[in-house]
């Protein structure tokens, strides 16, 4: 069932929300969950001794997520989110709520991966970027380096927006499609 429910009222078009479900909550806040247990195994981390998880934080990514959802399909008339789109709000949001934190002793290792949300939300955010380009150009494409450090750069250390990391993502797909 969508969240959103678009009726007449008259000459009026109104919309009424039903909040998704709390057991749909729950399944992607699971499927979240299951895609940082991968990524700190990429990055030797292990997600239950040495990351600290909060849950209300990754709940609050989860709603936000959601809730620009339902904002594409009003205001924007969309039935849909690109994935890119999602991702992006994705990142987004593990960005500004840092629910993941960096729980070990060693000095040298929590140094290094002390930006654990920022580098999370940057590869789900490419891999998106290169899923959407393998579905549109058929090809396969690596995300260039310097491409991987702005961009992480941006999630570290700017102020950016929603708007700017949906459209920076939608002109990097753009531009790696057009690349030869």
């Amino acid at each position: 069932m969508m969240p959103i429910r678009e009726f007449n009222k008259g000459s009026q078009k109104c919309y009424e929300y039903s909040p998704p479900s709390d057991g749909y909550f729950v399944l992607r806040v699971r499927s979240l969950l299951s895609r940082m247990r991968k990524y700190a195994n990429i990055v030797k981390q292990d997600l239950d001794k040495e990351i600290q998880v909060d849950i209300l934080s990754l709940g609050r990514v989860v709603a936000r997520v959601e809730q620009r959802k339902e904002y594409f399909l009003i205001f924007h008339r969309q039935t849909k989110l690109s994935e890119i789109k999602e991702a992006a709000l994705l990142a987004y949001w593990l960005v500004k709520y840092h629910p993941f934190r960096l729980a070990c002793d060693d000095k040298v290792r929590r140094e290094t991966y002390c930006n654990i949300n920022e580098t999370f939300a940057a590869s789900l955010l490419i891999a998106a970027i290169q899923g959407e380009v393998y579905r549109r150009c058929h090809k396969r494409v690596s995300y260039p380096r310097e491409g991987w450090q702005k961009l992480l750069r941006a999630l570290t250390e700017w102020d950016i927006s929603k708007e700017a990391l949906i459209l920076a993502s939608e002109t990097a797909c753009e531009t790696l499609c057009l690349k030869k």
